[in-house]
């Protein structure tokens, strides 16, 4: 542990929170670290569950893949997030986090792309989340954008879709690939 002054041989993350916090800093550094190893937890339970299904079955792809392989890579994620090395200051300054634009536009995409998928699909409902997030939330230009979307609803797709053969939810795009036989029909 490290003291107050920072002297000592291993550093904690409340010592170095305190030593780099200049105005609030540390305590967002905390928060966030607090908040990255919360999402592990609940990723780790959530993970036991979904490995319990059935991860491949004699048609491909079984319905705990997927889900095992997100919470999976959103865990690593979260670790990464709770211990890499960075700026603590929050983005957006000291606006509000309802009035934050970055919160606003992530909030809509996540709790949007549910609701959008039953009438969409996947990879329009996907697309139209990207695509927004990038430019409102993240302040990108249309194209690039555009450029991430198309380049991340096109990976996901590839990969679970096609090469695996998880089944999409129905929807126009969906529907097409399934004609051409490179989807199967959810």
């Amino acid at each position: 542990m490290v003291s107050a002054s920072g002297e000592g041989a291993g550093v904690s993350w409340e010592s170095e929170a305190r030593q780099e916090g200049d105005g609030g800093g540390g305590t967002a550094r905390g928060l966030a670290r607090i908040c990255a190893l919360a999402i592990v937890a609940l990723c780790a339970a959530a993970s036991i569950e979904a490995w319990r299904l059935e991860s491949w079955t004699v048609d491909g792809a079984g319905p705990g893949l997927l889900p095992g392989i997100l919470l999976t890579l959103i865990a690593i994620t979260a670790l990464y997030t709770a211990f890499a090395p960075g700026d603590p200051q929050l983005e957006g300054g000291d606006a509000p986090l309802l009035t934050n634009r970055n919160f606003q536009a992530y909030a809509v995409g996540m709790l949007g792309t549910p609701l959008l998928i039953p009438y969409l699909g996947y990879i329009t409902a996907g697309f139209v989340a990207v695509a927004s997030i990038m430019r409102f939330g993240e302040g990108q230009s249309w194209k690039s954008a555009l450029v991430w979307a198309t380049a991340l609803t096109l990976s996901l797709t590839i990969i679970f879709g096609v090469a695996l053969g998880v089944p999409f939810p129905p929807g126009p795009a969906e529907n097409v690939l399934t004609k051409f036989g490179w989807l199967r029909a959810g």
